[in-house]
């Protein structure tokens, strides 16, 4: 167990050999008792080398509730002894409380430590409960996309200023020519760049909330054993065609990729049972809204009928969704067999295997062939910048690129265009990706214009 505090550093003394950023074994007592209540490892970072960027102290305690309900008292006593105090609220009136919700990684964005984007990815980071979501918040919370947009935003905001020059000064001799051609250069570039960043198929978003996976197919493939086969939570089906009326769903982690298996209803002509009928409706419904659509055959019905049966074949062009086939029932399939329905799969398949949910052959090449596939579509490549994971944040991203977009229009329907309204649409458009990190400061148009063009020396 640990127990963090904010401290003042002029409340706080400590020895010669008491540094900051070593652990020391100390004994913790009651500061009005005097009793002992245990003895742990006691740790000072010194601001602005901590987590918040103030003093903080760390005491790593033993986790029993004895220990932690006898320290806190301890502490709380400290607010009736102020010649003891080494704590300090900076909003109440006491001396020590307990923090709020999230109020150390507020303190740390209040104080520089963090963007408003590591800060989102640090809670996705607290969330995450996958390999992959994982190593997507870390990229977040180690600054990368945020660095992205304040580098992007720097750059307008260059750009600005150096227009607003051609405005104000443009017969001044301090002022270089080629102002107005090198903003509409990098602001170009910018264009191109977020563009590529935007047009990710929403893989981020995907990621962090469950990547949604239909089992389709017609009744009795083996859609609800395959998901029996996959998913770690155990889900029992009776063996009767047509027997899942509504969407199943299990959770399971695929080689650290988060997956929401969603099992529906066997797809075929149900025209004389109404409730088939709706099940078969919701799984078409389905296949035009998953991020993945994994179509069960079933293996010995195709050999026998050497073609696809016509109410599945609305599936395989649904959505821009992944579309990934198993082929069940193949433990006694020959090889002259699986050649033939191989001939009968579309080419749009990302993956084809065939598999037997009953004596699990071919399942461990498939769930292979299929983590391969949805790593490479959802996970971010490390020479990319990571992906967008908020909804806020492709909003904004959105207002960027159409204001970029207007700017460039302005620019370029003819000499110059209009320059005060084209500078007013690059401030709109660093306006909104401040608005992403959190750093939103206007004086900052002033001070490029004037650091770069030596104005009014």
């Amino acid at each position: 167990m640990t127990l963090t505090t904010s401290v003042k550093a002029s409340h706080i003394e400590f020895s010669d050999k008491f540094s900051p950023g070593k652990l020391y074994l100390r004994k913790i007592i009651h500061p009005i008792t005097k009793e002992l209540l245990d003895v742990g490892l006691v740790v000072w970072f010194q601001a602005p080398r901590s987590f918040t960027g103030e003093d903080v102290v760390e005491l790593h305690l033993h986790g029993s509730l004895a220990v932690l309900r006898g320290t806190l008292e301890a502490l709380d006593s400290l607010n009736k002894q102020h010649s003891h105090t080494i704590f300090e609220d900076r909003t109440a009136h006491v001396l020590f409380r307990l923090a709020h919700a999230g109020e150390f990684t507020r303190r740390a964005f209040e104080n520089g430590k963090f963007d408003l984007t590591a800060v989102e990815g640090l809670a996705d980071l607290l969330n995450a409960e996958t390999g992959a979501q994982r190593r997507l918040a870390l990229r977040h919370t180690q600054g990368e996309v945020g660095d992205l947009y304040v580098k992007w935003r720097k750059e307008l905001i260059s750009a600005r200023a150096r227009i607003e020059a051609v405005i104000d000064f443009g017969d001044d001799e301090e002022v270089d020519p080629k102002a107005l051609e090198q903003a509409i250069h990098n602001v170009s570039k910018i264009v191109s760049d977020l563009s590529r960043h935007m047009s990710d198929a929403r893989r981020g978003e995907v990621l962090m909330s469950g990547i949604k996976v239909a089992l389709l197919g017609a009744p009795n493939a083996g859609k609800s054993s395959l998901l029996n086969r996959m998913s770690v939570i155990l889900l029992l089906f009776p063996p009767l065609p047509g027997t899942t009326r509504d969407v199943v769903t299990g959770k399971i982690d695929l080689g650290g990729m988060p997956l929401v298996l969603l099992d529906t209803a066997g797809i075929h002509d149900a025209s004389n049972d109404l409730i088939e009928k709706e099940g078969i409706r919701r799984s078409l419904a389905l296949g035009e809204q998953v991020d993945v659509r994994v179509l069960v055959l079933d293996g010995i019905l195709l050999s026998s009928t050497q073609e696809l049966p016509s109410d599945l074949l609305p599936l395989l062009s649904s959505g821009d969704s992944l579309l990934v086939i198993a082929v069940n029932k193949c433990e006694n399939l020959s090889q002259a067999q699986v050649q033939a329905i191989q001939s009968l799969l579309p080419r749009e398949a990302s993956v084809c295997s065939f598999i037997s949910c009953l004596s699990g052959k071919g399942l461990e090449e498939f769930i292979c062939d299929l983590t391969k596939e949805l790593s490479a579509r959802f996970e971010s490549p490390c020479e990319e910048p990571a992906a967008i994971t908020q909804a806020r944040h492709r909003h904004h991203l959105q207002e960027t690129s159409r204001q970029l977009g207007i700017f460039m229009d302005i620019m370029v329907s003819g000499h110059g265009g209009d320059l005060v309204l084209a500078a007013e649409h690059l401030r709109i458009a660093a306006l909104s990706l401040g608005r992403i990190t959190g750093h939103i400061d206007v004086e900052e148009v002033l001070d490029a214009l004037f650091r770069e063009f030596c104005i009014g020396k």
